[in-house]
This record gives structure tokens, C-alpha cells and sequence, in this order.
């Protein structure tokens, strides 16, 4: 017995559409397609064990947090029902324009010794978190969560296809100067072509941001004692953010004042510039640009 809505294409189990909705206070119980077992919420006081993960958004689920929890055997799913309401309700055909011949949905990838790898950033893909997989069951299209979502492109002269601007990849190497990176890659996906956000000649060398009063210039660390540190304990800061940052990977700089911002918190100034100065260039898909 099931309910359905022929205008909608929607089916739905009599017991499922027994649950109460996600925005129901009193939702004890929520079935999700990527996930074969009913999910049950967590009390407060529960004890969870050892530091359980968000399968979406891979962060620890603390007490203090409303998380959903595999009501059988899966000891591994915890879902918070912040990040429930993000996900789409019901499981389609999604399609991605990386590659519009895959239908994607989102599951949790089978476990086995072979690291799954993101199509779009080239890292591995957890096994025990939920990933945009195609449903082809031979093929090896994958994408994180995150990397499912809209980037901004732009075209090159030296390469036919757009460019995608990646924040963070696995090592990869510039076809323009032969050095392997991790973060700010502009890749094409389909080629495996990537070039080095320092080594594109219409990157913006110098930038204005609001955090500092003088210009800052795109370039590795000047400081040759963190370029020379290899120690765990050594510590350097952003001072735009005051957060830890990776001393090897790329900043804007001010040698005045010797103030450091890391290149992600101009990542809005970089599309804003590429938008403005090369719009007979671009080709923009960002939909959803991050948070500053």
C-alpha cells in the first residue's frame, strides 16, 4: 500500500507517510533515501561513543547538536537535522555540468579497500560519508557534497574547454610550471588540465581587501623562517581571521606592514575581478559563492 501524486511523480510507503516532517518538533523518526534504515533523533543526555561524524558535512556531532541516528545496526551514520534539511527530499536523477551524462544520486559509497576519489577536486572520498555517486554500478563518477555545488568558471586562451576555480584539491600539477598544488587550481575536469592560480596571466597580482589599508601582493611566504619550518609545533596565523594557516601554500601581503591574509578570504575579490576585467572571457556558473 503506498500513497502517490501522479502530478509530482511522488510515492510514498503508508508507514513513511506515517513520520512527522522534519520541521515538526516532535519528528522522533525521519526516513531518507540515502540512507535504507528509518533514523531515529538522538536525545540530548544520549551518550553518542567515540566522536561521531555528520555523514554530510563530516563534522563531530555534539550532545548539544539535534543529530539523526541509524535506528538498526549501521553504527556509523549520524545525520544532523540541520544538515537533513539541506539535503533534497526525494532521490532523483541529478545531473551535474562536470559531466551531464552521469544520473547522480546521493548514497553513502560501498566500503572496499579502493579509496573512492571526488571527480571534481581529486581527494578521497570517505567511505562512511554520503556522496553524489552515479548509478551506473561500474562507474566511478563521484562527487563530494560540496563539490556538487556550483563554481565559477572561466576560459582560458590555451585550453578549449572553461576553466573551474577549485579552493582545495589533492596535489596536482600546473601544466604551466610543473609544480604540484593544493589549494585555488583553476582545473578543467574532462582533460585533467589544471594551472596554478599564481600562473595565470590574467590573476590579479595585487588586491584591495577590508581588513587591511594598503594594497596586498599575491606571492608565497617572503618569511624564510616559515618557508624553512619543518616543525609540527610552529604555528602561523592568517591576520585576517586570526586562524591557523599552511605556510607553504599561497597569501596576498602587505611587506610594510608584514600582514599575511590567506588567499580564500579574497576568494570573492579574485571572481569579483575576474568578472569585471575579463567579461568578454567569462563564462560564469557560481551560484552560491562562500561566505565572507
Amino acid at each position: 500500500m503506498r500513497f502517490s501524486c501522479g502530478a509530482c511523480d511522488l510515492n510514498l510507503l503508508v508507514k513513511c507517510a506515517l513520520f512527522p516532517t522534519i520541521d515538526s518538533e516532535d519528528a522522533k523518526e525521519i526516513q531518507h533515501f540515502s540512507h535504507p534504515h528509518t533514523l531515529a533523533l538522538i536525545q540530548n543526555n544520549e551518550e553518542y561513543g567515540s566522536e561521531p561524524r555528520c555523514v554530510a558535512c563530516a563534522q563531530i556531532c555534539l550532545p548539544t547538536a539535534p543529530t539523526f541516528r541509524c535506528s538498526r545496526s549501521c553504527n556509523h551514520f549520524f545525520l544532523h537535522k540541520s544538515c537533513y534539511v539541506k539535503l533534497p527530499y526525494k532521490s532523483v536523477n541529478f545531473k551535474h555540468p562536470f559531466d551531464p551524462g552521469h544520473s547522480l544520486t546521493i548514497t553513502s559509497l560501498p566500503y572496499n579497500d579502493h579509496i573512492r576519489t571526488c571527480y571534481a577536486c581529486c581527494r578521497g572520498i570517505d567511505s562512511t560519508l554520503l556522496a553524489y555517486s552515479c548509478r551506473e554500478s561500474e562507474c566511478k563518477f563521484n562527487l563530494h557534497l560540496d563539490c556538487y555545488k556550483p563554481l565559477p568558471s572561466i576560459t582560458f586562451s590555451g585550453h578549449q574547454h572553461p576553466l573551474t576555480l577549485l579552493e582545495k584539491t589533492a596535489d596536482v600539477t600546473c601544466h604551466l610550471c610543473g609544480v604540484n598544488y593544493r589549494n585555488f587550481i583553476l582545473r578543467c575536469l574532462p582533460c585533467d588540465f589544471n594551472i596554478h592560480l599564481q600562473c595565470l596571466p590574467s590573476a590579479p597580482r595585487t588586491i584591495k581587501h577590508k581588513s587591511h589599508l594598503h594594497p596586498l601582493i599575491l606571492t608565497k611566504s617572503p618569511l624564510e623562517y616559515e618557508l624553512n619550518s619543518y616543525e609540527e609545533d610552529d604555528e602561523f596565523y592568517c591576520d585576517a581571521c586570526e586562524q591557523k594557516r599552511n605556510q607553504r601554500e599561497l597569501i596576498y601581503y602587505c611587506a610594510e606592514c608584514k600582514f599575511i591574509v590567506e588567499v580564500k578570504w579574497c576568494f570573492q575579490r579574485l571572481v569579483y575581478f575576474f568578472i569585471i576585467q575579463f567579461k568578454h572571457l567569462i563564462e560564469l556558473l557560481l551560484i552560491r559563492c562562500l561566505p565572507f
